[in-house]
C-alpha cells in the first residue's frame, strides 16, 4: 500500500468518513468437517491417518491461539451532521404533527420539499461514495459496496457474534 497515495486520498476527502474495524475468532468447524469428510473417501490408511492427526493438530493450535479475522469496513455518511441543511430541518418541522395545526397544501408543500433535499442528498451520497472507492482503488486497496442483504448480515453478526456461524457475505463484484 501506497502511504503518500492513503494520505492524498485522506486529503482529498471534504466530508467524515468513519472506518470500523471488526475482529472475530475464526471459525474452523467447518473445515473441520470437510477435511474429516474428504478422510472418509481416502484409501490410503497412510493419508487417513495423516489427516487424522492434521484435523487434531488444527483443532488444539486454535484452541491455545485465537485465529482473528479481521474485516475494514468505511462508513460514508448520508449527510454530515453539522451540517445538515437547513430545509431539511424546516421541512422536518413541517411533517411533524407538534404545534400548529396546518392546512393541506402547506403540509404537501413541506413533503415535497423533503422529498426533493432527500434526493439531492443521495445524489450526494452517491457522488461520495464513488470517490471513496475510487480512492481506496488507487491506494490498491479493494472496495466493495454492500448492499440490503450484506448489511443486515454484517450487523447481526456485529450483536450477534455468539450465536451466528459465520458464513461468507456475498460481495458485488
Amino acid at each position: 500500500m501506497n502511504i503518500q497515495g492513503y494520505q492524498n486520498f485522506l486529503n482529498g476527502i471534504d466530508f467524515p468518513l468513519q472506518v470500523v474495524v471488526h475482529s472475530r475468532k475464526v471459525n474452523i468447524d467447518k473445515y473441520i468437517e470437510t477435511l474429516l469428510a474428504r478422510r472418509e473417501s481416502e484409501e490410503s490408511p497412510i493419508l487417513r491417518s495423516q489427516m487424522d492427526e492434521y484435523a487434531a493438530f488444527v483443532k488444539g493450535f486454535v484452541e491455545k491461539n485465537a485465529i482473528m479475522e479481521k474485516v475494514f469496513l468505511v462508513v460514508v455518511p448520508y449527510y454530515p451532521t453539522g451540517l445538515l441543511p437547513t430545509g431539511a430541518i424546516g421541512a422536518a418541522k413541517g411533517i411533524l404533527p407538534f404545534g400548529k395545526k396546518k392546512d393541506d397544501s402547506a403540509a404537501k408543500k413541506s413533503a415535497e420539499e423533503a422529498e426533493r433535499i432527500f434526493h439531492e442528498n443521495l445524489a450526494q451520497l452517491g457522488q461520495r461514495v464513488s470517490q471513496v472507492v475510487n480512492g481506496l482503488l488507487v491506494v490498491g486497496l479493494e472496495a466493495n459496496l454492500l448492499e440490503n442483504d450484506a448489511l443486515i448480515e454484517l450487523l447481526y453478526n456485529f450483536y450477534n457474534p455468539q450465536t451466528v456461524e459465520r458464513r461468507k457475505v456475498a460481495m458485488p463484484e
